[in-house]
């Protein structure tokens, strides 16, 4: 009940803020922000990778109740992901900062604004993945209330951004990154604040432990290989979409996303809290139990999507005219084709977490990679052939 109760304050939050933002900073910056800002999160396939495997260890220690071997799991974790976070600022900085200036459609007048929303990114980004096993933990103790209390600061601090925005006498687009630097910085803080303070595994002892480190990296190399493509496919639409089409259709796609994040939102929400106790029963042995949370997952997941999907896709037009003073061409076509890959991808998600459960993930990672990673050859070669940008859901 929590996490839906997040779940409507942010959607509502969220899709005032998202008509203002696009409103004030005009189609072309909304896409340089989703654009630019999107370099940096393709380099974030090893913190994603390790997000997984972090939640996984850590779910199951918790679960078997051994706080030491817990707290052992928490600080290797920690001390990973400062080591990937060191890696993805080194990548940032060089080959993500040529690939920005070189090969992005960007015009010569905003290039200095789009530097500051890639750097405000970078640091942002670093922020998250440092920021991961405590979130992991409060996962795994399934404390979602905490999230709710949070997300509702979060919610005023977005609303006082879009007032700064309208307000701000300076560069709009260098504002805005500033701003999201802040908000995101703030909000991990406070996550990690009360991660110290109630949970003794989160208390971080430096130390070398192989018998850990070496299952941990384990399951995350055949991760990133899944992250990899995931992460390929979803911002590499986005530069092949801004090399055929301009930033104006990066707007379209960046607007039909988070119409799509909003709506999974139902979903997701409802997942997260079983998410856990998935990898519990697979931990306890109980396997009846995690037959009935995959099966009961997955129903109840596509009908929650499924309610308030069919109402937007069929009157797309309509909402987006009413939430939106000026509608990007294609966005409506991008809003309900990405809608209809939800309600496959709803369906298939607690499956996916009862597997990677086991840790057996190798052959899995591989099918499903080598499908996602065709996405963008096949993208490329149609947009060489001047078929237009929706095309790459069909594929898709």
């Amino acid at each position: 009940m929590m996490l839906y109760l997040r779940m409507f304050l942010t959607m509502i939050v969220g899709l005032y803020t998202s008509r203002v933002v696009l409103t004030t900073l005009g189609v072309e910056d909304f896409g340089i922000y989703g654009v630019v800002g999107g370099v940096v999160s393709m380099l974030s396939f090893i913190n994603a990778a390790m997000s997984l495997s972090t939640s996984r260890f850590l779910t199951i220690e918790i679960g078997k109740g051994d706080i030491c071997r817990a707290q052992k799991v928490f600080s290797v974790a920690f001390e990973i992901h400062i080591a990937v976070s060191l890696l993805i600022l080194l990548l940032a900085e060089t080959v993500g900062l040529w690939f920005v200036v070189n090969k992005l459609v960007i015009s010569e007048d905003r290039m200095i604004a789009a530097m500051w929303v890639y750097q405000c990114s970078i640091l942002s980004m670093i922020v998250s993945v440092t920021q991961v096993p405590y979130n992991a933990a409060i996962i795994s103790h399934e404390k979602m209330n905490v999230y709710t209390y949070v997300e509702l600061l979060n919610a005023f601090f977005k609303l006082a951004v879009v007032y700064c925005l309208l307000i701000g006498k300076v560069d709009r687009l260098i504002l805005y990154a500033v701003l999201q630097l802040f908000v995101s910085t703030f909000i991990a803080l406070i996550y990690r604040v009360y991660s110290k303070k109630e949970y003794e595994e989160c208390r971080i002892i430096w130390i070398y432990d192989k018998q850990i480190i070496k299952p941990m990296l384990g399951f995350t190399v055949w991760s990133i290989l899944g992250n990899v493509a995931y992460i390929g496919v979803t911002q590499g639409v986005n530069i092949l979409l801004n090399i055929f089409f301009g930033p104006v259709v990066n707007s379209a796609r960046a607007i039909a996303v988070q119409v799509q994040a909003t709506l999974n939102s139902f979903w997701t929400n409802f997942l997260t809290a079983i998410n856990p106790q998935i990898i519990k029963s697979y931990a306890s042995n109980e396997v009846s139990r995690l037959h009935e949370l995959v099966a009961r997952g997955s129903l109840y997941a596509f009908f929650l999507m499924l309610i308030f999907t069919v109402p937007v896709i069929s009157e797309a037009p309509y909402l987006l005219r009413l939430w939106l003073n000026n509608v990007p061409d294609y966005t409506v076509a991008f809003v309900r084709l990405a809608l209809m890959l939800s309600l496959i991808d709803c369906m298939s998600e607690p499956l996916v977490n009862a597997i990677k459960a086991t840790g057996m993930i190798k052959i899995y990672q591989i099918v499903v990679s080598l499908i996602l990673l065709s996405i963008l050859p096949v993208s490329y070669i149609l947009f060489k052939l001047n078929y237009p940008p929706f095309y790459v859901y069909i594929i898709i």
